[in-house]
């Protein structure tokens, strides 16, 4: 039997090697957060808006069709009621038509809304928004000049069987079963 030289010395070295010296202990220094930055707000603002788009992106793949019009983002931001100024995303889908336009309403979960006056180049809107955070989408499609009532566009608007209107508040009123659903503000023109 032999004994190989190599295993005879690891085994004297593990013998007669002592355990290293313990290190001294870590002494911790506790400092109080201060308030936040500019860029802390700024990076904030960034990762909720990651998020929304994250969330935007998986609601599109599973909801929305190749035969719909295609978003268009329009970048900008939202000033808060502390006055700080926080990124957002706009996407706009313009519909070509009112019944395109409550298709994708209907889609969005989104009441159409008709904006109570003409935007400074004479054209007046419906829209249908939906908000995923600080990313928004909105519809639009423009009232047709030859709408010559309310009516007109209440027939447009108004689902199968059903009697009303958007209102300028953005409810829907039902004249059928006298429903009304909340709906949210008009909004801005497109590109405005």
């Amino acid at each position: 039997m032999s004994v190989h030289p190599r295993a005879d010395s690891h085994t004297f070295r593990r013998a007669t090697t002592t355990p290293p010296p313990t290190p001294p202990p870590i002494t911790t220094v506790r400092r109080a957060a201060g308030p936040a930055t500019g860029l802390d707000a700024t990076l904030g603002g960034l990762l909720d808006l990651q998020d929304d788009l994250a969330d935007t992106v998986l609601w599109l793949a599973d909801n929305w069709s190749s035969d719909l019009p295609v978003p268009q983002a329009e970048p900008g931001g939202t000033c808060l009621d502390d006055g700080t100024v926080v990124p957002c995303l706009r996407l706009l889908v313009c519909a070509e038509t009112t019944d395109e336009l409550v298709e994708i309403a209907d889609l969005l979960a989104a009441p159409v809304v008709l904006e109570a006056e003409p935007d400074a180049h004479g054209r007046r809107y419906q829209r249908a928004t939906r908000t995923f955070g600080r990313v928004h989408m909105e519809a639009y499609a423009e009232v047709s000049p030859s709408a010559s009532s309310v009516a007109e566009l209440a027939r447009r608007v108004s689902g199968p069987g059903e009697v009303g209107f958007v209102g300028q508040a953005g409810r829907r009123e039902s004249g059928a079963d006298g429903r009304r659903d909340a709906g949210g503000p008009g909004g801005l023109s497109p590109g405005g």
